[in-house]
This record gives structure tokens, C-alpha cells and sequence, in this order.
């Protein structure tokens, strides 16, 4: 193998899936280029026999062999197991069908200490490489227009994103303040889920008059998104990070969340936003937060104040990827240009 062979890394395009994964990784490579490191991107069947390094999403889990003399690491973004069918355990699923396959990597990349934490319970001893996102939109300000206040939810319209609960929470209650809720994200992967949330917001008045499905969104129109938004609602039963949470807290909007996985952690109970348990309850507390005009006025003084990830970048996160390289597997694995 010749030394200065590049990372081999095996993701899906960019414009494949819009995804916080996908988001992630095209920002990782593009400051690893930047760093002088040597990647390119492949599909499978497009990386050399003779790799030195090949890193593998967690999308590629089942078709990736374990190959002979490359140094094989998983990004790992999402797991079944952590969202397991119903009728399943996480300890179940992970032990019938993720745990043989992970064994057969020799280390992970992964977002978040929630995620590293989860791999450890499972038994895996291999290295974990844990590099948090930085942003991938630039830092801005919300400013919303007068009217309504304006609740932003940037979620594919998937079952783990828990937007059919709230919407039927919402649907279910007796009266509605004057709100608008936007819902930023596509209805391609599951499209029968997506039906089912169009055909909910169509045939409930209170609804078709205050939701709004806005679709894929650019990056630019993502950040507008975040600039006229009063706050920020997740109902995902299950983030390993969740950049949209990041960026809203960026963008200094109160942020109520379902406590699931990494989600948690972008929240400061009281100061930037709450936490809940399900979607039910985020939907009660949404509804008693628009109700109280003030109390929300106080929230967004609060969250404006919130930016715990002013001083980090991608620079830091390629900066702290390489040194846990080096520390996990040599110098002599990382390529320059």
C-alpha cells in the first residue's frame, strides 16, 4: 500500500437525501480537503482493494464487506436500534442485527458522546472518534415579522421525527391560538407518512389554516427559515445530535424538544427552552407558551443570550478528528495532498 493514498469514504452524494448525516459528512470532507487531507469521496464498489483507510456510513451498513488490510471505520449517524420496529427492544434489534456487523469494524466515527455511549453499552471496545458538528449555516439572527408568532420545525416528514403525533395533538385540542407552524423537509423517504401529514393538515381547518409544509429547503432558505421564526420545535423521538437543534440555538430561538438521544443537550431548561417527553406534552406546552405572550417574550430575551458553539468551527472539529486519529492509529493514517 502506498502511503499517501487517500481516505477512501463511502457516503452518500450530497444531493442524495437532505439529512443532518449527509450535511455532516459533506462538511466534514470539505474541511478535511481544506486541512491538506487527502479524501475521496467513492461509491462501494469504487474503492481500490488496496486501501489504506475507507470510512463507511452507517446507511451502507449491510452491503460494506469488511475488507483485509484497510483500516475499516463506520460513521455511525443512526442505528435502528435506536428507534427499533415496534414489537422490539433497542437490546433486542441491536443484538439480532447491528452487533455482528459492528464487530467487524475497527473503529467508529460518531457526533455526539451519546452516540460513543451507546456503542460502549453494547459491548464494543474498538476506538471511537467523537467529532461534534460545527454549523452548516451561517450564524444568524431571528428577527420575526409582526403578526402570529411563527414555529419552525426543519424534520423530514418521517415516523422518528414525531411530526403526526404533534400535529394530532394539536388537531385535538379545544381552541388554537393564532400561530403559524413551518415544517422544513422533504416528504420523499417515507412518502406514506408524508401522505398521512398532508391528508391531516388538510382535512382539519385549524390546521390547514396554520401549518405550512415548506419542502426541501437550500441552506439559504433554511437560514431565512430560522431568521422569521419566534421558536423552534423537535419532536424526534430520537437524536444521535441534531443539527437543526444546533442552529436553532445559533440563531438565538427558544428551542421545545422531545428529550430523546443527544437532543437534550441544546437545551438549558428555563433559559433557552424546555424539554419534554413526548410529543403530547411538547404540544401542551407549545399551546400554553403561545398563550402567554410575555412568558415568550422572556424565553427569547433568554435563548438570544444562548450560543454555546460560538468559538467552534469546522477547523476544530477536522483538528480534533486528526489528533484522535493519530492517538487511535498513527500518523502514518492520514494523508496529505
Amino acid at each position: 500500500m502506498l502511503p499517501d493514498q487517500p481516505w477512501y469514504v463511502v457516503v452518500p452524494a450530497p444531493e442524495a437525501m437532505p439529512s443532518g448525516g449527509n450535511r455532516y459528512n459533506a462538511a466534514l470532507l470539505q474541511a478535511l480537503t481544506q486541512a491538506g487531507v487527502a479524501v475521496v469521496r467513492a461509491k462501494p464498489d469504487e474503492v481500490p482493494a488496496v486501501a489504506r483507510v475507507c470510512w463507511v456510513d452507517t446507511l451502507y451498513l449491510d452491503v460494506w464487506t469488511h475488507r483485509p488490510g484497510t483500516l475499516n471505520l463506520l460513521i455511525v449517524h443512526h442505528l435502528e436500534s435506536l428507534d427499533p420496529p415496534a414489537g422490539h427492544s433497542p437490546a433486542d434489534w441491536f443484538e439480532r442485527h447491528e452487533r455482528s456487523r459492528l464487530e467487524a469494524y475497527d473503529g467508529f466515527l460518531v457526533s455526539s458522546p451519546f452516540t460513543a455511549q451507546y456503542l460502549r453499552q453494547g459491548g464494543l471496545t474498538q476506538p471511537i472518534l467523537t467529532v461534534l458538528p460545527a454549523l452548516c449555516v451561517a450564524r444568524g439572527h431571528s428577527q420575526p415579522p409582526a403578526g402570529p408568532p411563527i414555529v419552525l420545525m426543519v424534520a423530514n416528514l418521517i415516523a422518528r421525527k414525531g411530526i403526526l403525533p404533534l400535529l394530532e395533538a394539536l388537531a385535538g385540542a379545544a381552541t388554537l391560538p393564532p400561530f403559524q407552524l413551518e415544517i422544513a423537509g422533504t416528504g420523499d423517504i417515507e412518502p406514506d407518512y408524508a401522505a398521512a401529514v398532508r391528508r391531516l393538515i388538510e382535512t382539519t381547518p385549524a390546521l390547514r389554516t396554520r401549518v405550512r409544509l415548506l419542502g426541501a429547503l437550500s441552506r439559504e432558505d433554511v437560514r431565512a427559515a430560522y431568521g422569521r421564526a419566534s421558536l423552534f420545535v423537535s419532536t424526534a423521538r430520537m437524536e444521535t445530535f441534531g443539527m437543526a437543534l444546533q442552529e436553532a440555538v445559533a440563531f438565538g430561538l427558544p428551542v421545545l424538544a422531545v428529550a430523546g438521544g443527544h437532543a437534550g443537550t441544546h437545551v438549558q431548561p428555563g433559559e433557552n427552552g424546555f424539554l419534554f417527553p413526548d410529543a403530547g406534552a411538547l404540544a401542551r406546552g407549545l399551546l400554553s407558551l403561545l398563550t402567554d405572550p410575555e412568558q415568550l417574550r422572556t424565553l427569547r430575551r433568554r435563548a438570544e443570550a444562548c450560543d454555546p458553539y460560538r468559538d467552534y468551527g469546522w477547523p476544530e472539529a477536522v483538528a480534533g478528528l486528526l489528533t484522535q486519529m493519530q492517538a487511535a492509529f498513527g500518523p502514518e493514517q492520514i494523508p496529505r495532498l
